[in-house]
């Protein structure tokens, strides 16, 4: 775009506008610096700037870092060629679509822009700093007319640019122009809410932080433009800053991102989760923080004083879900992100988490490799104090239906994940693969005699039961359970696999559960589990067609249920039903069952 349209003096009245320029911005710098925006620790240092960043890319891109030092008036590295990082600042803001990278460092160039100006040093002329503020302004202009209002790009690049340009160089009239129109996009980002959320949440969480950063940092800009916006006008970003705690590792780095290393900007006093606590989410997003970073526990007489949040999260746009038993750590907690024809999960169990990647399947029809025809997509999302309840659904070859499912039963710190394989042709055998990767910080221990197996990380974190093989390796079983080496995705990428496969034959249907149990105490008790028998009509239900399972750990015991070709009035155990799906808490010495979900069958 031409530089001459994006601010007031044409090229060849520059010469003389420029010092008149540096002048005013040098008084007005006095007043208005990030210092003054924001005095508390994280803009001493410019930290405010970076919240978010390492988790988005994995680290601080360099030029991020430097704008970053040079905005908050500190010293940089002198032999950082900030000209050369301009000019690639400049071609990529001229690419379209402009990408979130470019934006978030068209944020850092916004705020360094009156220090660039003023500095000799800087090594920016005085015509690359003009073109500079063109792209600027042409990224805000473009994000507001292109882009939905809940856009993360419109935000940044529509909102929280346009805004610093207004507030920083409000003498120069194409800047402080910038002013409402800035202002109206930050409003229409908190007003589109739950799409906004969702639109942040997307890609696995990945720019979460990065927006929620933007979306405070515009708060506070606002105010500085008598805009103030309201905690009631604010609901996008306080639920924005409890999805993040969601997804927070004990040791600060994100769910379902590769972790690197403690992301210091946002965990420092005065850091990100700090102002959203003290500006967004008060004591109830504080206390939630120190759960899922362990900072403390959420039982017994160190119950936390205030209402927590609530701990199962799901959103359907970005395919997005989360379950936490509650919100201390130790309790164990699962994260899914389902999009296109891959599903990622992470598991955790302890401070540390276990299973990370993608849970990959693999099936055969008669020995022929099957593949998927479309994508996953949701079916039934239900949260209660009880349980959190995931299942989604895809396509394969020849009209076979994988439908997979999480179960979170809250009380009892009990995982299950379970894959059925539904909808085939008669007659025919499925041989069935699931691959679920291992962080190599975990240890396995496998029993000697039975198929169950310990994951650890110095200490016992979960024990894992593969339902529908039998429990005693002797003897005939329907496939296998057993860690393996994986293909790994590089070499960066230290993951093992947990291969469960199974062989049936018959209609083509099969049921592949997995029970998961985090409560440490019952790990050293006697354990068992059996498939039980199903009938229906005076008849028993093959197995290709049902599935019910009774699982016991210790005192503790739970019933499954399946149904692989809809719903029938069916019996197990004495247990008359007609559901689906059903969970259910087992009393050994009453015989009484206690429902604690039950899924009817979806509609098409």
């Amino acid at each position: 775009m031409a530089v001459a349209e994006q601010n007031d003096a044409p090229a060849n009245g520059r010469e003389a506008h420029w010092p008149d320029l540096r002048e005013k911005t040098a008084r007005r710098s006095l007043r208005r610096n990030l210092r003054i925006l924001w005095p508390e620790k994280c803009g001493v240092g410019g930290g405010v700037l970076r919240w978010g960043v390492s988790v988005a890319f994995g680290q601080i891109p360099e030029t991020v870092a430097m704008l970053s030092r040079i905005a908050a008036k500190r010293k940089f590295a002198s032999d950082f060629d900030l000209s050369k990082a301009a000019e690639n600042f400049v071609a990529a803001a001229n690419q379209n679509p402009v990408d979130m990278a470019t934006v978030l460092e068209g944020v850092a160039w916004a705020y360094a822009m009156p220090e660039l100006a003023l500095r000799h040093e800087s090594h920016v002329s005085e015509d690359l700093w003009w073109e500079l503020l063109g792209e600027l302004q042409g990224l805000q202009r473009v994000a507001i007319e292109q882009l939905p209002h809940e856009s993360m790009v419109r935000l940044l690049a529509g909102g929280e640019i346009g805004a610093v340009l207004a507030w920083r160089m409000i003498d120069l009239p194409s800047c402080a122009g910038l002013q409402d129109a800035a202002m109206q996009a930050t409003t229409d980002w908190f007003e589109k809410s739950g799409h906004s959320v969702a639109a942040a949440v997307s890609e696995s969480g990945r720019w979460g932080r990065v927006v929620l950063a933007s979306a405070i940092r515009c708060r506070r800009l606002a105010a500085r433009a008598s805009r103030r916006l309201t905690m009631k006008k604010s609901a996008a970003a306080i639920d924005l800053a409890t999805w993040m705690a969601t997804l927070v590792r004990s040791d600060g780095s994100a769910t379902l991102q590769p972790s690197s290393g403690r992301p210091m900007d946002d965990l420092a006093s005065e850091g990100l989760f700090d102002i959203a606590v003290s500006e967004l989410g008060g004591p109830s997003l504080q206390a939630a923080l120190d759960a899922s970073l362990g900072r403390g526990k959420s039982d017994g007489k160190s119950a936390w004083k205030v209402e927590l949040p609530e701990p199962g999260w799901f959103d359907e746009d970005s395919q997005l879900a989360v379950m936490l038993p509650d919100w201390d750590v130790r309790k164990g907690r699962l994260a899914v992100h389902y999009e296109g024809q891959k599903t990622r999960m992470e598991i955790g169990g302890g401070k540390r988490p276990l299973v990370a990647g993608d849970w990959e399947i693999e099936l055969k029809l008669n020995g022929k490799a099957l593949h998927p025809t479309g994508p996953w997509s949701d079916v039934c999302w239900y949260s209660d104090d009880d349980v959190h309840y995931l299942e989604i659904e895809q396509s394969f070859d020849l009209g076979l239906k994988v439908q997979r499912q999480w179960l979170m039963l809250r009380d009892d710190q009990c995982l299950m994940l379970a894959d059925a394989v539904i909808g085939g042709p008669m007659g025919q055998t499925i041989e069935y693969r699931s691959l679920l990767p291992l962080m190599t910080v975990a240890g396995v221990e496998e029993e000697k005699e039975t198929r169950e197996l310990f994951i650890s990380d110095g200490k016992p974190r979960a024990l894992v039961l593969p339902l529908a093989l039998n429990e005693w390796r002797v003897g005939p079983s329907s496939g296998m359970f057993r860690v393996v080496d994986a293909p790994l995705e590089s070499e960066d990428d230290p993951v093992r696999g947990l291969v469960m496969s199974s062989e049936l034959r018959g209609e083509v249907a099969l049921y592949a559960p997995l029970w998961i149990d985090f409560d440490k105490k019952r790990m050293t008790k006697p354990r068992t589990w059996r498939r039980l028998t199903v009938g229906q009509a005076l008849a028993l239900v093959p197995s290709n067609e049902a599935a019910a399972f009774r699982i016991q750990l210790g005192d503790d015991q739970w019933l499954i249920y399946r149904s692989l070709n809809g719903q029938h009035n069916r019996t197990f155990l004495g247990k008359n039903l007609v559901s689906e799906f059903f969970c259910g808490r087992f009393d050994s010495e009453n015989g009484d069952v206690e429902e604690l979900i039950s899924v009817d069958e979806q509609p098409d």
